[in-house]
Protein backbone atom coordinates (compact mmCIF):
# COMPACT_ATOMS: atom_id res chain seq x y z
CA UNK A 1 0.00 0.00 0.00
CA UNK A 2 1.65 3.43 -0.90
CA UNK A 3 1.36 5.72 1.59
CA UNK A 4 0.99 9.63 1.12
CA UNK A 5 0.97 12.02 3.56
CA UNK A 6 0.06 15.85 2.30
CA UNK A 7 0.39 19.26 3.44
CA UNK A 8 -3.25 19.13 3.79
CA UNK A 9 -3.52 16.69 6.50
CA UNK A 10 -4.30 18.04 10.27
CA UNK A 11 -0.41 17.50 11.33
CA UNK A 12 0.59 19.94 8.76
CA UNK A 13 -2.62 22.71 9.68
CA UNK A 14 -1.95 21.76 13.48
CA UNK A 15 2.10 23.59 12.81
CA UNK A 16 0.99 27.21 13.04
CA UNK A 17 0.02 26.25 16.60
CA UNK A 18 2.93 24.60 17.19
CA UNK A 19 5.14 27.34 16.08
CA UNK A 20 3.25 29.62 18.69
CA UNK A 21 4.18 26.55 21.07
CA UNK A 22 7.85 26.67 20.63
CA UNK A 23 8.28 30.69 20.60
CA UNK A 24 9.59 30.13 24.03
CA UNK A 25 11.96 27.88 22.79
CA UNK A 26 13.31 30.24 20.13
CA UNK A 27 12.86 33.51 21.99
CA UNK A 28 15.01 31.90 24.94
CA UNK A 29 17.32 29.43 23.87
CA UNK A 30 17.81 30.18 20.36
CA UNK A 31 15.69 26.51 19.95
CA UNK A 32 14.03 26.93 16.25
CA UNK A 33 13.28 23.23 15.62
CA UNK A 34 10.65 21.46 17.75
CA UNK A 35 8.39 18.37 17.11
CA UNK A 36 6.89 15.78 19.04
CA UNK A 37 5.72 12.36 18.24
CA UNK A 38 3.74 9.92 20.31
CA UNK A 39 4.20 6.39 18.59
CA UNK A 40 0.98 3.96 20.42
CA UNK A 41 1.78 -0.03 20.78
CA UNK A 42 -0.98 -0.70 18.46
CA UNK A 43 0.78 0.67 15.44
CA UNK A 44 -0.50 4.30 15.21
CA UNK A 45 1.30 7.68 15.35
CA UNK A 46 0.48 11.44 15.72
CA UNK A 47 3.10 13.51 14.41
CA UNK A 48 2.99 17.33 15.49
CA UNK A 49 6.42 20.01 14.57
CA UNK A 50 6.97 23.61 13.80
CA UNK A 51 9.01 23.23 10.50
CA UNK A 52 6.47 21.89 8.09
CA UNK A 53 8.50 22.38 5.00
CA UNK A 54 10.87 19.45 6.53
CA UNK A 55 8.40 17.68 7.42
CA UNK A 56 6.84 17.66 4.22
CA UNK A 57 9.83 16.59 3.11
CA UNK A 58 10.33 13.82 5.56
CA UNK A 59 7.16 12.22 4.56
CA UNK A 60 7.58 12.63 0.49
CA UNK A 61 10.98 10.31 1.22
CA UNK A 62 8.97 8.08 3.63
CA UNK A 63 11.84 8.55 6.23
CA UNK A 64 9.59 6.81 8.63
CA UNK A 65 10.90 3.79 7.40
CA UNK A 66 14.61 4.28 7.94
CA UNK A 67 14.44 7.18 10.53
CA UNK A 68 15.40 6.77 14.28
CA UNK A 69 12.84 6.56 16.65
CA UNK A 70 10.64 5.27 14.26
CA UNK A 71 10.42 1.26 15.80
CA UNK A 72 8.23 -0.62 17.46
CA UNK A 73 7.83 1.93 21.29
CA UNK A 74 8.32 -1.77 23.34
CA UNK A 75 11.75 -1.59 22.35
CA UNK A 76 12.47 2.34 23.73
CA UNK A 77 12.99 3.37 27.23
CA UNK A 78 13.26 6.99 29.07
CA UNK A 79 16.17 8.77 27.34
CA UNK A 80 18.02 11.51 26.81
CA UNK A 81 19.84 11.67 23.65
CA UNK A 82 21.89 14.13 21.46
CA UNK A 83 21.89 13.36 17.53
CA UNK A 84 25.27 12.96 17.46
CA UNK A 85 24.99 9.99 19.39
CA UNK A 86 22.78 8.21 17.70
CA UNK A 87 22.93 5.53 15.09
CA UNK A 88 22.34 7.58 11.39
CA UNK A 89 22.94 4.48 9.14
CA UNK A 90 20.96 6.73 6.08
CA UNK A 91 22.81 10.04 7.09
CA UNK A 92 19.41 11.77 8.01
CA UNK A 93 20.66 13.91 10.51
CA UNK A 94 23.37 15.37 8.20
CA UNK A 95 21.05 16.09 5.79
CA UNK A 96 18.77 17.88 7.82
CA UNK A 97 21.71 19.98 9.07
CA UNK A 98 22.51 20.51 5.36
CA UNK A 99 19.20 21.18 3.63
CA UNK A 100 16.92 22.58 6.24
CA UNK A 101 19.85 24.06 8.75
CA UNK A 102 18.31 21.93 11.58
CA UNK A 103 21.60 21.09 13.73
CA UNK A 104 22.98 20.36 17.46
CA UNK A 105 19.43 17.74 17.93
CA UNK A 106 18.47 16.50 21.21
CA UNK A 107 15.39 13.78 21.74
CA UNK A 108 13.57 13.32 24.61
CA UNK A 109 11.77 9.79 24.83
CA UNK A 110 9.45 8.83 27.33
CA UNK A 111 7.62 5.38 27.41
CA UNK A 112 4.03 4.77 28.66
CA UNK A 113 1.94 2.28 29.39
CA UNK A 114 0.54 2.37 25.73
CA UNK A 115 2.63 4.40 24.13
CA UNK A 116 5.84 6.49 23.60
CA UNK A 117 6.47 10.22 23.32
CA UNK A 118 9.18 11.70 21.91
CA UNK A 119 10.48 15.66 21.96
CA UNK A 120 12.79 16.65 19.17
CA UNK A 121 14.76 19.91 19.53
CA UNK A 122 16.94 21.51 17.30
CA UNK A 123 18.29 24.30 16.43
CA UNK A 124 20.55 26.45 13.71
CA UNK A 125 24.38 24.78 12.72
CA UNK A 126 26.17 27.91 13.86
CA UNK A 127 24.40 27.39 17.46
CA UNK A 128 27.21 25.66 19.37
CA UNK A 129 27.09 26.74 22.71
CA UNK A 130 23.52 24.86 22.94
CA UNK A 131 25.55 21.79 23.25
CA UNK A 132 26.78 23.21 27.01
CA UNK A 133 23.12 23.74 27.75
CA UNK A 134 22.19 19.96 26.98
CA UNK A 135 24.72 19.00 29.12
CA UNK A 136 24.36 20.67 31.96
CA UNK A 137 20.87 21.90 32.40
CA UNK A 138 18.68 18.59 31.29
CA UNK A 139 15.66 20.14 33.58
CA UNK A 140 15.29 22.81 31.44
CA UNK A 141 14.44 20.75 28.51
CA UNK A 142 12.68 17.87 30.83
CA UNK A 143 10.36 20.97 31.96
CA UNK A 144 9.80 22.43 29.21
CA UNK A 145 8.78 18.66 28.18
CA UNK A 146 6.39 18.47 30.90
CA UNK A 147 4.81 21.89 29.78
CA UNK A 148 4.38 20.85 26.01
CA UNK A 149 2.22 18.40 27.54
CA UNK A 150 0.11 20.17 29.51
CA UNK A 151 -0.26 23.28 26.80
CA UNK A 152 -0.70 21.55 23.98
CA UNK A 153 -3.30 19.38 25.05
CA UNK A 154 -5.83 20.55 22.69
CA UNK A 155 -3.31 19.89 19.79
CA UNK A 156 -2.90 16.60 20.89
CA UNK A 157 -6.22 15.32 20.77
CA UNK A 158 -6.94 17.30 17.46
CA UNK A 159 -3.87 15.19 15.92
CA UNK A 160 -5.16 11.62 17.97
CA UNK A 161 -8.57 12.03 15.45
CA UNK A 162 -6.12 11.44 12.72
CA UNK A 163 -3.54 8.99 13.64
CA UNK A 164 -1.70 7.38 10.61
CA UNK A 165 -0.47 3.91 11.09
CA UNK A 166 2.81 3.63 9.48
CA UNK A 167 5.30 0.24 8.80
CA UNK A 168 7.73 0.26 11.78
CA UNK A 169 11.16 1.37 11.10
CA UNK A 170 13.65 -2.24 11.38
CA UNK A 171 15.41 -1.92 13.94
CA UNK A 172 18.65 0.07 14.12
CA UNK A 173 22.15 -2.00 15.46
CA UNK A 174 23.21 -0.35 18.11
CA UNK A 175 27.01 -0.80 19.12
CA UNK A 176 27.09 0.27 22.53
CA UNK A 177 24.76 -2.75 23.26
CA UNK A 178 24.75 -3.20 27.62
CA UNK A 179 26.23 -7.00 26.88
CA UNK A 180 28.93 -5.06 24.62
CA UNK A 181 29.31 -2.54 27.51
CA UNK A 182 29.53 -5.69 30.20
CA UNK A 183 32.20 -7.53 27.90
CA UNK A 184 34.18 -5.01 27.54
CA UNK A 185 34.37 -3.82 30.94
CA UNK A 186 35.12 -7.32 31.85
CA UNK A 187 37.97 -7.23 29.48
CA UNK A 188 39.57 -4.53 30.79
CA UNK A 189 39.06 -4.95 34.38
CA UNK A 190 42.18 -5.04 36.66
CA UNK A 191 42.93 -8.01 38.64
CA UNK A 192 42.62 -7.70 42.40
CA UNK A 193 46.60 -8.35 43.07
CA UNK A 194 47.92 -7.33 46.82
CA UNK A 195 51.28 -7.79 45.26
CA UNK A 196 51.16 -4.25 43.66
CA UNK A 197 50.92 -2.17 47.04
CA UNK A 198 54.47 -0.85 48.48
CA UNK A 199 55.74 -1.53 51.66
CA UNK A 200 54.08 1.58 52.99
CA UNK A 201 50.31 0.77 51.66
CA UNK A 202 51.18 -2.53 52.86
CA UNK A 203 51.65 -1.04 56.86
CA UNK A 204 48.13 0.85 55.90
CA UNK A 205 45.94 -2.36 54.66
CA UNK A 206 46.89 -4.09 57.57
CA UNK A 207 45.99 -1.66 59.67
CA UNK A 208 42.87 -0.65 58.00
CA UNK A 209 41.47 -4.60 58.28
CA UNK A 210 42.24 -4.39 62.02
CA UNK A 211 39.91 -1.47 61.97
CA UNK A 212 42.05 1.28 62.54
CA UNK A 213 40.89 4.51 61.42
CA UNK A 214 43.22 7.21 59.40
CA UNK A 215 43.93 9.25 62.57
CA UNK A 216 45.02 6.04 64.56
CA UNK A 217 47.09 4.60 61.30
CA UNK A 218 48.57 8.38 60.71
CA UNK A 219 49.48 7.83 64.72
CA UNK A 220 51.08 4.49 64.75
CA UNK A 221 53.20 4.67 61.25
CA UNK A 222 54.15 8.30 62.10
CA UNK A 223 52.36 9.96 59.03
CA UNK A 224 49.82 12.63 58.53
CA UNK A 225 45.97 11.52 58.66
CA UNK A 226 46.29 13.28 54.78
CA UNK A 227 48.96 10.95 53.61
CA UNK A 228 47.05 8.05 54.88
CA UNK A 229 44.47 9.02 52.90
CA UNK A 230 46.23 9.07 49.88
CA UNK A 231 47.73 5.50 50.06
CA UNK A 232 44.40 4.37 50.36
CA UNK A 233 43.10 5.96 47.56
CA UNK A 234 46.02 4.22 45.88
CA UNK A 235 45.57 0.54 47.31
CA UNK A 236 41.59 1.25 46.49
CA UNK A 237 42.78 2.40 42.72
CA UNK A 238 45.29 -0.90 42.52
CA UNK A 239 42.86 -3.10 44.10
CA UNK A 240 39.71 -2.49 41.72
CA UNK A 241 37.43 -1.17 44.78
CA UNK A 242 35.08 1.49 44.93
CA UNK A 243 35.50 2.19 48.81
CA UNK A 244 36.54 1.45 52.15
CA UNK A 245 33.96 -1.17 52.43
CA UNK A 246 34.68 -3.07 49.57
CA UNK A 247 38.70 -2.50 50.11
CA UNK A 248 38.35 -3.68 53.45
CA UNK A 249 37.00 -7.18 52.31
CA UNK A 250 38.89 -7.99 49.33
CA UNK A 251 41.72 -7.52 51.73
CA UNK A 252 40.00 -10.44 54.30
CA UNK A 253 40.29 -12.59 51.67
CA UNK A 254 43.65 -11.88 50.16
CA UNK A 255 45.86 -14.97 50.98
CA UNK A 256 48.87 -13.34 52.14
CA UNK A 257 48.80 -14.39 55.57
CA UNK A 258 49.36 -11.39 57.44
CA UNK A 259 46.08 -10.06 57.41
CA UNK A 260 43.09 -11.73 60.15
CA UNK A 261 40.03 -12.53 59.13
CA UNK A 262 37.92 -11.99 61.99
Amino acid sequence: MDILITTKHPFFELSSDMRMMSEPLQTYLGITYFAFKRSYNEGSKIYLFNHSTYYEHWFKNKYFLVGNREENPDVYQDGYDLWEHLPDPYHLYQEGAECFNIAHGLTITRRYHNYCDFFFFGTNRENFQIKKLYFNRRDVFQNYCDYFLEKADKIIKKAEKSKIILPFAPKIAVITKESHIDAFLKTISIKKDWTRLTKRELDCAYLLVLGKTYKEIAQILGLSPRTVEEYTDNIKRKMNCKNKAELIATLCKCSLGVFPTS
